[in-house]
């Protein structure tokens, strides 16, 4: 699946089917709006599909001793936006642009052909001058409406200022993997049961530690990310999160004082009690586990997190620098209890 049109997916039937780093990056990514549909030359316009999205696929990147991962998505509308993504081994970085002029991303709804070219819409962040060629189609099945979408790849050039010092750039370059999404008001029919899914837990807001929670049978590894997310002071409309991703220990909860116990052991540093404030919201469906089918039933609790002296959350980001959680705040966890369906 791709990252832009099926992330979407997912998030449309639970926001954890995606790993909590990726689909925090992927938020902005969802909510970018419609973009102007080209109609081939000499031919009649096109009506304008509700929704269109391109996603570049993936492409490599040589930068500061590193090898990373770059992807480009975009679409638009009365407002269009794009979205940069890079990331290394333990790290998910995202630049998230809110005011792209719906020229500079055109498409061709019969042909999947599509362009965007951001001329200095992203500056002094970004630039690209992307061409995607489709190689195949699929028509999605909808109760209603309609929805196309094609594979193939996306060629041009690429600039990203990540930081002081470094700097992604090509000026031939060649994603694969790509994708562009044409949809006119699909009603997808239902997805049937989802895969069942652990808990996770969130400490902290502008600067946040996340990580797996409880749920999973036989669950033995454990993720912890850190993320932040920075305004950038131009072009308007502009953010960049950070986010560094590690280990953790098995949480502990303690279900007679509804507190849960967090600590990450790499990557990542620091630990946390997390503390339910009031009661829980409450959610229970079918679910699928190894081909069984289970009745999940999943308690979300919100309250406060604290950590102790020298031992909040922090990582540190090859690009964004240290990222450090306040030794308290808001919080949220949520506990899943399986049982055979």
């Amino acid at each position: 699946m791709t990252f832009l049109g099926h992330l979407s997916r997912a998030v449309r039937g639970r926001s954890r089917t995606v790993s909590r780093p990726l689909a925090l990056a992927g938020v902005a990514v969802l909510s970018l709006t419609p973009f102007a549909i080209a109609a081939p030359a000499g031919a009649a316009p096109a009506a304008q599909p509700s929704s269109v999205n391109l996603f570049s696929g993936l492409a490599t990147f040589h930068v500061g001793g590193h090898t990373w991962l770059m992807s480009v998505s975009a679409t638009g509308g009365l407002s269009g936006s794009a979205g940069f993504n890079v990331s290394t081994v333990h790290e998910f970085d995202t630049w998230n642009f809110f005011s792209v002029p719906k020229s500079d991303l055109t498409a061709n709804a019969r042909s999947g052909v599509a362009t965007f070219k951001t001329h200095n819409s992203l500056a002094p962040v970004a630039f690209a001058n992307l061409r995607f060629t489709p190689r195949s189609r699929h028509k999605v099945v909808c109760r209603s409406g309609s929805e196309t979408q094609f594979a193939g790849k996306v060629t041009g050039s690429v600039s990203l200022a990540a930081s002081r010092t470094a700097k992604f750039k090509s000026a031939h370059v060649t994603f694969r993997g790509a994708s562009l999404t044409v949809d006119h008001n699909c009603n997808m029919p239902p997805t049937g049961v989802l895969p069942c899914f652990g808990g996770f837990w969130n400490a902290g807001e502008i600067t946040a530690a996340t990580g797996d929670g409880l749920g999973l049978p036989g669950q033995r590894r454990f993720s912890v990310s850190v993320l932040k997310t920075v305004t950038l002071s131009a072009p308007k409309l502009a953010s960049v999160t950070f986010a560094v991703s590690g280990a953790e220990r098995k949480p502990v909860f303690d279900s007679t004082r509804k507190r849960f116990s967090v600590k990450a052991i790499r990557v990542v540093k620091g630990s946390a009690v997390l503390a339910a404030a009031g009661p829980p919201t409450v959610h229970r469906s079918p679910c699928t586990l190894n081909h069984k089918r289970f009745r999940s039933r999943d308690t979300l609790y919100s309250g406060t997190y604290k950590s102790p002296a020298g031992g909040q959350f922090e990582a540190r980001s090859i690009l964004g620098g240290l990222l450090k959680v306040a030794r308290s705040g808001i919080a949220f966890f949520d506990i899943v209890t399986l049982k055979r369906a």
